[in-house]
């Protein structure tokens, strides 16, 4: 999955568009988070229920980001799942890498390894590549905690 910086007509101007697991890891990601102080073990289904999402697709999710390393899960009649890293000493960039994103304001190449038809003669290229370099620094510099949005310990309610 590509991720496009888009235009958004917003105030901020540019947006991400991630795919749909990986914007369900991130919600997932970041509740946990929240009830981190509370030492909870949430489950897949209290989490799929507080955010309307597909459980079967949250529980493959999960699993993923177990594998990854994020969270590690305990089982019986208490179990579910919690953090395993902090989020605040990992790269948003690198978080989106490992779900499968890359980050493009454009597509010279497409799938499959094809240039784009207007590749040989393109005087946009260099220009927007330099811009990426800046986009992709400055996303290096975020963390998951941030990018999250998860608010400070104290200020949790668990």
């Amino acid at each position: 999955m590509v991720v496009f910086l888009l235009w958004s007509g917003t105030e901020s101007g540019l947006m991400l568009l991630l795919n749909r697991k990986t914007e369900y890891a991130m919600i997932a990601l970041r509740h946990l988070a929240v009830h981190r102080p509370s030492a909870a073990t949430l489950s897949v289904q209290s989490i799929a229920d507080r955010f309307h999402l597909p459980v079967i697709l949250l529980s493959k999710i999960m699993q993923q980001l177990k594998h990854l390393g994020y969270v590690q899960s305990k089982k019986g009649r208490s179990g579910g799942y919690v953090l395993s890293s902090e989020l605040a000493d990992i790269s948003f960039v690198d978080f989106l890498a490992q779900m499968g994103e890359t980050v493009e304001m454009v597509s010279c190449v497409e799938v499959g390894g094809k240039m784009c038809a207007q590749f040989e003669v393109c005087e946009i290229k260099a220009p927007i590549a330099g811009v990426q370099k800046v986009v992709l620094d400055a996303m290096s510099s975020i963390s998951l905690e941030d990018a999250l949005g998860v608010p400070p310990s104290d200020s949790v309610a668990a």
